[in-house]
């Protein structure tokens, strides 16, 4: 969009469309895949011209001279852009706005995230300095002036996600550090707004300067850079089949989710794909059914008394995983059919690689990498739970698995000696034990390994994620007691600390007496 211009992206795909024949049924699909593509561009074309003629209107109304000057020139920068390729910084930055707008209003959803806007703006910024047009003064208020519109957000609000990825490591392996990274960095700290998010990206060649300049607005605690390491994050992606080079150029997109910028649609947080691992220990607790309320939702495997030893308990809880698993895919891949028959995403398509050379919509397989997302939680709860299961059943025999089973049946009632001490003295997971710890890596790449046997219906892998989102908080009131001493029901972080006393400071006790309470 900010370099050919959507002219030129609209006149792609006239050229792809004429290669179809709609009258053959196997063509029809693309052949509306390309048109929706084609308006959804001539759309934002028209959004354009009527901000072009709204400037013009304002310009005429003011008795300020210097204002109608401005706006007879947005009006120029509106009439020139998007339709055409950006030539200055404040051209493509307004070029980037309305292309932004377009794919906002596309769609109800969230997290449209801007990708990584310094490397893409770089060569507009140094063509300006060059040539004397522009400031570096005057470039940040033009970057604050887009902020302003992202945090104002199309909707009228905050809840919308726009994540801007700044830094890292190039696609030719150079550091990408650059002039427009200090302003995007500095537009941020002087608005100190809550969006857009601004995710920087480092990695062991970061300068330092750079590193301590997001450190020191850490501490500041008025907005959240979000930091990455592409030393984890580029060999991951290498390893999920995705080219080196196109690794290097990732951006997170809503929260905190990697993507292949204007490549690739990782649909990371699909409702389907939150999963709880507390789930499948609690089936495989009750030979297949819930604790609580004796609702069976997962295979047989062997009822209390027949889990003879831990290993015994882990397979149950692996084939309880995989069941699960399933279903979540069966779930995740009928969502999928939904949005490609009734949401369809022809402006992003329209910019995303792929899409047009397979004559797909965006939400059909379009894009050239085509992820979805597991998003498991629950983890320290399962691994709290097995390692005291191991503890107080199979190593020191205080307690058969059927009279556990039965005391989480009953929420700890008349047991509360035993639930505070499995609380508070038993090992837990994130507390530098190896024993807890290893449970957690096995756990996980459990359950990575069953995700990696399937693959979405867009044609690529599903891709595991830790993160619950809020899902945790809902979920968490529904699910029985377990056996890391939580109760049914217990969301509190602190046991024992009444909730209007948990608070670090405000009107709760402070945060040294609660300190000296807790130890």
């Amino acid at each position: 969009a900010l370099n050919e211009g959507l002219l030129a992206v609209a006149d792609d795909l006239r050229a792809r469309l004429a290669l179809y024949d709609e009258a053959e049924p196997d063509q029809l699909r693309h052949v509306d895949s390309l048109r929706g593509m084609i308006i959804a561009c001539e759309a934002v074309l028209t959004l354009a011209a009527r901000h072009a003629e709204a400037a013009e209107v304002e310009a005429a109304r003011t008795g300020d001279p210097q204002r109608r000057d401005e706006l007879l020139e947005l009006a120029r920068i509106c009439r020139k852009v998007p339709a055409h390729a950006a030539e200055t910084l404040h051209e493509a930055i307004q070029s980037l706005w309305l292309v932004h707008l377009g794919i906002y209003l596309e769609c109800e959803s969230v997290a449209f995230s801007l990708g990584r806007m310094d490397q893409y703006l770089l060569p507009f910024y140094e063509a300006d300095v060059e040539a004397g047009r522009l400031t570096r003064g005057q470039a940040l208020e033009l970057i604050e002036c887009l902020w302003i519109k992202l945090y104002e957000n199309v909707h009228g609000g905050i809840g919308h996600v726009q994540t801007v990825t700044v830094a890292g490591i190039r696609p030719d392996g150079e550091d990408g550090v650059n002039a427009m990274t200090w302003i995007l960095q500095e537009a941020t700290r002087e608005l100190e707004n809550v969006g857009p998010s601004l995710a920087s990206r480092i990695h062991s060649r970061t300068p330092d300067e750079y590193l301590r300049y997001i450190l020191d607005t850490m501490r500041m605690g008025r907005y959240m850079p979000q930091v990455y390491n592409d030393d984890q994050m580029v060999p991951a992606l290498v390893s999920k089949g995705v080219p080196l080079q196109d690794a290097r150029d990732y951006g997170l997109i809503g929260c905190h989710e990697p993507t292949i910028c204007g490549k690739g649609y990782f649909r990371s947080a699909s409702w389907p794909g939150y999963v709880c691992l507390q789930d499948w220990l609690e089936l495989a607790l009750g030979n297949g059914c819930k604790l609580d309320t004796g609702e069976c939702r997962g295979p047989q495997t062997g009822t209390p008394d027949e889990l003879g030893s831990f290993r015994d308990l882990w397979a149950a809880w692996q084939a309880q995983m995989a069941e699960g698993v399933r279903h979540a895919v069966i779930r995740a891949n009928r969502g999928e059919v939904v949005k490609w028959e009734q949401t369809p995403r022809p402006m992003m398509s329209a910019l995303t690689r792929g899409c047009a050379e397979k004559a797909l919509d965006f939400t059909e397989g379009g894009a050239l990498y085509n992820m979805s997302g597991f998003q498991a939680f629950g983890l320290g709860t399962c691994v709290d739970s097995l390692a005291a299961i191991r503890t107080l059943v199979y190593e020191e025999g205080e307690l058969s698995l059927p009279q556990l089973v039965e005391i989480l049946r009953n929420n700890w009632a008349g047991h509360e000696d035993l639930r505070l001490r499995v609380k508070r003295s038993m090992p837990h997971w994130g507390n530098d034990d190896d024993t807890v710890d290893a449970l957690a890596v096995e756990c996980v790449r459990a359950l990575e390994a069953e995700i990696d046997r399937y693959r979405n219906i867009r044609g690529g892998p599903f891709i595991l994620g830790l993160w619950s989102f809020w899902q945790h908080v809902g979920h968490g009131k529904g699910v029985a007691a377990s056996a890391d001493g939580r109760t049914f029901g217990d969301l509190e972080p602190l046991v024992g600390i009444p909730p209007g006393e948990w608070m670090w400071g405000g009107e709760g006790m402070g945060r040294e007496a609660l300190r000296r309470r807790i130890r």
